[in-house]
Order: structure tokens, then C-alpha cells, then sequence
């Protein structure tokens, strides 16, 4: 009798260990199919035919599309929308104070010296035009050719911002059209005139978009309109400072 239930038990544990075997073989061709097909990403099934044999697809799953997994993209857009989430919920929290304040007078401030460079030209044509010498086209190019530098300035600046960060970006940029503006009044011939102009543009095409990004990120989600439109008085001061100091220096006869 014992030795028929020791019999039963032995074939029992033999069946088991056989199906836990066999588990784990077909576990292992699985793995190893989706190493074959994943190049050693093991999240990504593999795409094998049950019947037949093939290069890449079996026979069996001819005409059927191949089937992707998604849970490692779908894992990194989720942990993304986290981090986000958790920016926006700390600024809320944080509200507009002092920081912000001051944020607002620096950004404004940078705002109104681009505002400024762009109005000015209007102002110092006619005086530029006895001075250089400079024919109906030369004007047109002169008012134009800081625009050029802002679209050449857009493209470079907006690719160094998401690597360098947008406050370092935003210092640079300022720095350049500071200089350049700086020695373009010292310019005595059209071509350093313009060179200067040109390079001072492409300060500006950095620092006028970069301003409104950079300032936007600090604000709550429920008031970042608002405090938007609030910087867009920079700019009105800016042309209206400019208006009244070429009233009061640019010689009128």
C-alpha cells in the first residue's frame, strides 16, 4: 500500500516537474524571440509565425500586421505628464509674489531695449540719409535689414535655448544686441552701419521670443494671461520712450 502511494506521489512530482519544465522552455523560446525580433529589448513581443518557417515572419502570420507594444513609450509620456503636472501644481501653490515682481521688471526692461531697437530706425533715417549718403534703396535696406538679423537670430537663438536653458540664452542674446548697438553708433560708413544693425537684429530675434517663455514658466496656469498682456506694457513703454527721445535729440530741420 505504501509503496503504490509513494508510486503516485513520485509520478505526481515527475508531472510537475515536467509542466514546470516545459514552462519554462517556452518562456525561454519566447524571450528569445523577442530578443530576435527587438534586438535585445525584451518589452516588445516577438513577431514569429506559429506555422511554417520564414526570414522574419512565419508563415502563418503572412498578411497580418505585426503587433507593437506600446507600454515603454506609453510608461515615458506618462512619467513626462507627471513631472509636468507637478510644475504646474508648484507654481499655483507658489502664486505671484516678490520673485515674480522682479522677474517682471527684468524681462520688461529687456522687452523695452528690443522695442527700442526696432523703433529707432524710423527716427534716424532722415538724419542717416545726409550723413551716409545713402540713396532711396539703401534706406529700404537699412530699415529692413534688422528684421533679416531677427529671422536669422530666431532660428539660431531657439535651438541654443533648449540646450543651454532659456535664462542663459536670454542673457546672451540681450549681451549681443547691447554691443553691437553700442558700436553701430560709432559706425562712420553705411557698410559697418549695417553690419552692426544686422548683428544687433539677431540679438533681438533671440531675446523678444524667449522673453515671453521664459517669463510664462514662472506663472500660474489661471493668471498667465493676465501677466502676459501686463509685459506687453514693456513694449508700449519702449516705443514711447524712443518717441520722446528722438524728439528731443534728432535735430528736426
Amino acid at each position: 500500500m505504501y509503496s503504490q502511494m509513494g508510486t503516485r506521489v513520485d509520478s505526481r512530482s515527475r508531472l510537475k516537474g515536467e509542466e514546470t519544465a516545459s514552462l519554462v522552455q517556452r518562456d525561454a523560446a519566447e524571450d528569445r524571440g523577442r530578443l530576435a525580433y527587438t534586438d535585445g529589448n525584451p518589452f516588445l513581443p516577438a513577431v514569429s509565425g506559429q506555422g511554417g518557417s520564414g526570414d522574419e515572419r512565419g508563415d502563418g502570420d503572412k498578411g497580418k500586421e505585426p503587433y507593437i507594444c506600446h507600454d515603454e513609450v506609453d510608461f515615458v509620456d506618462t512619467e513626462v505628464s507627471l513631472l509636468s503636472q507637478f510644475h504646474e501644481d508648484a507654481i499655483s501653490q507658489a502664486g505671484f509674489g516678490l520673485f515674480q515682481c522682479l522677474l517682471y521688471l527684468v524681462v520688461g526692461l529687456g522687452l523695452a531695449a528690443d522695442t527700442i531697437e526696432i523703433f529707432v530706425i524710423a527716427y534716424i533715417i532722415p538724419s542717416a540719409e545726409v550723413e551716409l549718403c545713402m540713396t532711396d534703396l539703401r534706406k529700404g535696406w537699412l530699415g529692413s535689414i534688422t528684421f533679416i538679423g531677427m529671422m536669422i537670430g530666431g532660428v539660431i537663438w531657439g535651438a541654443l535655448g533648449d540646450h543651454l536653458g532659456r535664462r542663459q540664452t536670454l542673457i546672451s542674446a540681450l549681451t549681443v544686441d547691447a554691443i553691437f548697438s553700442s558700436i553701430a553708433a560709432f559706425m562712420p560708413t553705411y557698410g559697418t552701419f549695417m553690419t552692426c544693425r544686422l548683428c544687433s537684429g539677431i540679438g533681438i530675434g533671440g531675446s523678444l521670443p524667449i522673453v515671453f517663455a521664459y517669463f510664462s514658466e514662472f506663472l500660474a496656469r489661471h493668471h498667465r494671461g493676465m501677466h502676459l498682456s501686463w509685459l506687453l506694457m514693456a513694449w508700449a513703454l519702449g516705443g514711447l520712450f524712443t518717441a520722446l527721445m528722438a524728439w528731443s535729440i534728432v535735430p528736426r530741420t
